[in-house]
């Protein structure tokens, strides 16, 4: 699944460098409309600073195994900016009826960042 994309459309283009900081490691709890907490447990495996970010997470809904999962997000130069290419490989546990969930979600969560990004010139 490439960045911004949605039904089909084009990848989002991020104009901003790909710079690998400090990254918060470890569980993460949320819920979701007021449902059954969830947890995201991640763990970065690599970052090559302006070129790739590769992680591994697992995750829970109400205490219950999800789904576990690699992802790799890579970075190539576009123009002024950036554009941003994520690859998931996941296993999930409930059923596959979660992977077009998990899809909008990290499409929805790359499209705010692109919107939160294009407001620096």
């Amino acid at each position: 699944m490439a960045a911004g994309v949605a039904g089909g459309g084009r990848p989002a283009v991020i104009a901003c460098p790909a710079q690998a900081g400090h990254l918060a490691q470890g569980a993460h709890r949320f819920s979701f409309r007021g449902g059954p907490e969830i947890t995201n447990d991640t763990q970065y495996q690599d970052i090559i600073d302006n070129r790739r970010i590769v992680i591994t997470y697992r995750m829970t809904i109400g205490g219950k195994p999800l789904s576990v999962s690699l992802a790799t997000m890579e970075f190539f130069p576009h123009g002024k900016g950036t554009r941003v290419t994520y690859t998931e490989q996941g296993a999930y546990f409930d059923s596959a009826d979660s992977i077009p969930g998990r899809e909008h979600g990290c499409t929805a969560l790359f499209e705010r960042l692109a919107e939160e990004l294009e407001k620096f010139p």
